[in-house]
């Protein structure tokens, strides 16, 4: 069996290292220790016994006091200073001093039960002694134990893997006391290169200052060396680490450790550890890069070669074969690596953060549903983080790293996977920008959902543009909970913003009111004028058109300088257009088209002035209509309001040919018939003109996609006013075959009818009374065909019964 493939335990050893000062601790047998816990646990539970049963205890001790707690302390006589401490401090409960006495032994006599137990994990175990210490801290140390107290407090929290919390505590230690200077500056320095957020130059120091003792033995100042070797790796000083471990004897205890760092250096030649993210597959592996990671890997198998199947060396060496093999871009081979590493180690930073790896790997291979199970157990070894502790990644780092993943799902429009990473986000990462990061997922997926409804057939699209509003919806409640979690922050207002707009977009503007509102209210706000557009373009929608205009009308009064009101005026003249009021509307496009802020560039401009041509429509002044909405149209081809604005000119162009017609039909001076004539023609040609283009257009547009609702309905329109145009133009046979086209195109249709009277009515003019009633026989025809149930008056002027009786009677002409 390979050394990497042994089946093998963590080092039960600190990561720091081993110090002088310990070993005094470790120094008995197994069966010793199991023999003084049991005597002890035996003896704790008589003097409580004794305790509680009015024995006074003068039986235990000579003399019961704070001094012969402490001094039993000193000559290490545990089990006699931790039943005299309990006794004292039944006894005296309301005295500061044995109550901090107390707390004092009872930490270090569970340091020194911890020290001497044989178990893989003793963290638990060292942050229980560090709940006494602490105790005792706060109370107040006994007298010339506060250097003693810091420095045990301070390493069980390191031991405790609290490595954040342990670093003020023992940086205090060195400033009460110099006894144990040199092992509080070791531990300093693995501290803080051990914390979520690693500080190496703070670590440097501390190790420079732990390396100036002279008293260090060969294995001390080597382990020292190699932990500056790692320090000077993380700022990038890769001459001085390999300075460092030039120190190190070739024939050490610790050569296999400093193999496994001098490849590491080689891995890391030329790049940061970021990930295997950062490996573009569009440049080849340069052939020096691949030969030192050849040589890195060498190394590392020469490591594993030489080392204990369960010491740091081996997990690091396993570690990093895998991380060179997927810098060298051989994904199957660093994916059997990674996961060999993280079955033997499981539990260590190593197999842990082996687990993230195979996740970016499976990801590249497009194995995704593998590669979210393996980031989740790297989530769920990496624990919460207070207690996250890893040297090859920060907390920043690994946070980092999984937003590369969720991303990359983002970008590649994964939503559902980039949804499924986000549940194991919690606890490394907080509520809050868990929740803010599914909003924006959901946010995401609306955009792309109705972007890609541009393009699909007109059945598919409606079910993306439901499911799209759906999503906008989604995303809205949930940057409404966001809101509510975050009330209190400086973020309150851009929650509700984000919510709002995004329920707007989903059209639930019910919702998006009260968001709104809730916005407008938390005041100073940095888009004042913009909400007030907002929410009146949300309350316009749900029919509260008094209220749109009043809250235009605010931005326009109080934010007459901001650019919010030339869409305030736009959407205020909307609103007036709905009430009728179509002076106002007037007046207020008019304000944006010919004022000096906007150009006809802007957006505001090309839509207001495409707005003002449908008042002028809608207040009967069609051939001004005309003229503003052939410049619209002229000027913006390709906008979505193109088609319509062609549709309204042509509708207007016949609007407005009423008034000759009528003229004509009063006048009674030939010189005015004339003129009328002229002028009725004139708008009858335009008419039919822009009718033919729309229909054209709209032809086209059918070939390459299905049409918009709305767009069928113009096309049909066009069809029938085609026809009839011609029809009032006098050119039957033209208006024969544009209604027989529509006979052709609707003739499952109840508006078909429209097109077989209207042939029928052509022929009649042209005195064609047998034609005239084959066309209404066939309407009889197509009457009896249609399905009575349908609704009739949807598109035509009559019910099925009704056009019965309308065919017969024209049928008597």
């Amino acid at each position: 069996m390979a050394p990497e493939d042994s089946p093998t335990q963590p080092d039960p050893q600190p990561q720091a290292g081993r110090f002088a000062a310990f070993k005094r601790f470790v120094a008995g047998t197994r069966r010793r220790v199991l023999i003084s816990s049991t005597i002890m646990l035996c003896a704790v539970g008589g003097v409580v016994a004794a305790i509680f049963s009015g024995d006074n205890g003068e039986g235990l001790h000579e003399e019961l006091s704070v001094d012969a707690v402490l001094a039993a302390l000193d000559r290490e006589e545990f089990l006699q200073a931790q039943m005299s401490a309990l006794q004292l401090r039944a006894m005296q409960p309301e005295d500061y001093h044995v109550q901090s006495v107390a707390a004092y032994v009872a930490g270090v006599v569970a340091v020194y039960e911890t020290d001497h137990r044989w178990e893989k994990d003793k963290s638990s175990s060292y942050l229980l002694a560090a709940k006494h210490l602490q105790e005792a801290r706060d109370i107040g140390f006994p007298e010339g134990r506060e250097g003693d107290g810091l420095f045990k407090l301070g390493r069980c929290l390191f031991e405790g893997r609290q490595y954040a919390e342990s670093i003020p505590v023992l940086d205090e230690a060195l400033t009460q006391s110099a006894d144990h200077a040199t092992q509080v500056h070791a531990l300093l320095a693995q501290a803080h290169l051990l914390a979520a957020e690693p500080n190496p130059d703070k670590a440097l120091q501390h190790n420079t200052t732990f390396l100036e003792d002279e008293s260090l033995d060969a294995d001390q100042r080597n382990d020292a060396l190699l932990s500056r070797a790692e320090i000077l790796f993380r700022l990038n000083r890769v001459e001085n680490a390999h300075q460092a471990l030039a120190q190190i004897p070739e024939k050490s205890s610790q050569r296999a450790d400093a193999l496994v760092i001098r490849g590491r250096l080689l891995v890391e030649a030329e790049t940061t550890d970021a990930g295997v993210e950062e490996n573009d597959d569009t440049e080849p592996v340069s052939a020096p890069r691949k030969q030192n990671l050849d040589e890195a890997i060498r190394l590392f198998r020469e490591a594993l070669a030489i080392t204990k199947p369960n010491s740091e060396a081996t997990r690091k060496a396993n570690y990093l074969i895998g991380v060179a093999l997927a810098k060298k871009r051989d994904w199957p081979a660093a994916l059997e690596q990674f996961e060999r590493t993280r079955r033997l180690f499981y539990d260590a930073p190593e197999g842990w953060t082996s687990s993230l790896h195979a996740g970016d790997v499976l990801r590249r291979m497009e194995k995704h549903e593998d590669a979210i199970a393996m980031y989740r157990r790297a989530f769920e070894a990496a624990g919460s983080p207070r207690t996250y502790s890893n040297p090859w990644l920060s907390l920043d780092e690994f946070r980092k790293r999984m937003i590369v993943a969720y991303r990359a799902y983002l970008d590649q429009r994964d939503f559902d996977r980039a949804l499924h990473l986000l549940e194991g986000f919690r606890p490394l990462f907080t509520l809050t920008h868990t929740i803010e990061l599914h909003a924006r997922v959901q946010l995401a997926w609306a955009q792309a959902l109705l972007a890609q409804s541009q393009a699909a057939p007109l059945k598919n699209r409606r079910v993306l543009r439901r499911e799209g509003y759906e999503h906008y919806r989604l995303a809205g409640y949930t940057f409404a909970k966001l809101a509510r979690l975050r009330k209190a922050s400086e973020h309150y207002p851009d929650d509700l913003w984000e919510s709002a707009t995004a329920l707007a977009e989903g059209q639930d503007h019910k919702n998006s009111i009260r968001m709104l509102e809730a916005y407008i209210d938390t005041g100073p706000l940095r888009r004042p004028a913009e909400a007030l557009v907002r929410l009146g373009q949300s309350q316009l929608m749900v029919g509260r058109l008094e209220d749109a205009i009043a809250n235009f009308d605010k931005c326009l009064e109080f934010h007459e300088r901001d650019a919010a009101v030339y869409d305030a005026r736009l959407w205020s003249a909307r609103a007036h257009l709905e009430l009728g009021e179509t002076q106002a509307a007037e007046e207020l496009l008019n304000t944006n088209l010919v004022g000096e802020g906007l150009t006809p560039a802007s957006r505001e401009w090309r839509e207001s002035l495409f707005l003002l041509g449908q008042v002028l429509h809608e207040s009967g002044r069609h051939e001004d209509a005309i003229v503003k909405l052939e410049e619209s149209v002229a000027r913006d081809p390709e906008s979505s309001n193109a088609l319509l604005g062609m549709y309204l000119i042509a509708q207007a162009y016949r609007e407005a040919a009423k008034a000759p017609r009528k003229r004509l039909e009063e006048a009674t001076i030939e010189s005015v018939r004339l003129a009328n004539a002229k002028k009725l023609r004139q708008m009858l040609d335009g008419a039919l003109s822009n009718y033919t283009r729309l229909q054209k257009q709209l032809l086209q547009r059918e070939e390459g996609q299905e049409l918009a609702e709305m767009e069928a309905a113009m096309l049909r329109n066009c069809y029938f006013s085609t026809g009839a145009v011609l029809f009032e133009l006098g050119r039957f046979d033209e208006a024969i075959e544009a209604f027989s086209d529509a006979t052709t195109r609707f003739q499952n249709e109840p508006l078909v009818l429209e097109a077989f009277v209207q042939i029928a009515n052509s022929h009649r003019r042209q005195g064609r009374a047998i034609e005239a009633r084959g066309a209404l026989a066939q309407a009889r025809v197509v009457l009896k065909r249609l399905n009575p149930e349908l609704d009739f008056t949807a598109t035509t002027n009559y019910t099925h019964e009704e056009w019965g009786r309308v065919i017969d009677q024209m049928a008597q002409w």
